[in-house]
């Protein structure tokens, strides 16, 4: 439902969750309406019969899970990507063989692995975190992945903290951005030329 708020057709009306509710309504069938205990909000999700239907066989998430918010980060990656520039060529969230990067994505004829990082790290853990992945990055093992198609992605980081870029220490070449939004409008004007 926080996906459906901000679609551009539902983002600026007044009580956007509510016109969403509306529009899903017709499809209650094909959605499991599920309450997480924290918080009290509500999750639509695919029923297993829609699923089936759609040939779809990925394990849904839980609205108890610890990782939900994390989930619903990786939805409004894909959101922001569609909604700025079109739908996405391949978008892989949580892909084998990536080192621990959120999501690789195809978009725009460019290739990325998405780091999402909702909560603050020290200096050390990001250290840590970024020379793992880095370590793998730099030897090309992203080649031997089975979604490797020959164009080389580029690191992002979509920080979701009040931290500091300074303390993240990004490696030479990847991109830091606050939100998903960002770093899909930031990708479209690049590519277009418009400011």
């Amino acid at each position: 439902m926080r996906q459906l708020c901000k679609h551009p057709l539902l983002a600026w009306r007044t009580q956007p969750e509510k016109r969403a509710s509306a529009m899903l309504r017709p499809y209650r069938e094909q959605f499991e309406i599920l309450v997480a205990q924290r918080g009290g909000m509500f999750f639509w999700r695919l029923s297993p019969k829609a699923k089936k239907e759609l040939g779809l066989d990925f394990k849904s998430v839980s609205p108890c899970s610890s990782r939900i918010e994390h989930w619903l980060s990786v939805g409004d990656l894909w959101q922001a990507l569609f909604h700025t520039g079109g739908k996405p060529h391949v978008f892989l969230a949580e892909p084998k063989h990536s080192a621990g990067f959120d999501v690789y994505v195809e978009w725009q004829g460019r290739a990325y692995l998405v780091e999402i990082q909702r909560t603050p790290l020290t200096t050390k853990a990001w250290t840590e975190k970024w020379d793992q992945r880095l370590d793998w990055y730099n030897a090309r093992a992203f080649e031997q992945a089975p979604w490797y198609r020959g164009v080389v992605p580029r690191p992002v980081l979509i920080l979701k903290t009040e931290q500091e870029d300074s303390t993240v220490g990004l490696p030479k070449g990847a991109l830091a951005f606050k939100s998903a939004d960002t770093f899909a409008k930031t990708v479209v004007f690049r590519k277009t030329g418009l400011q």
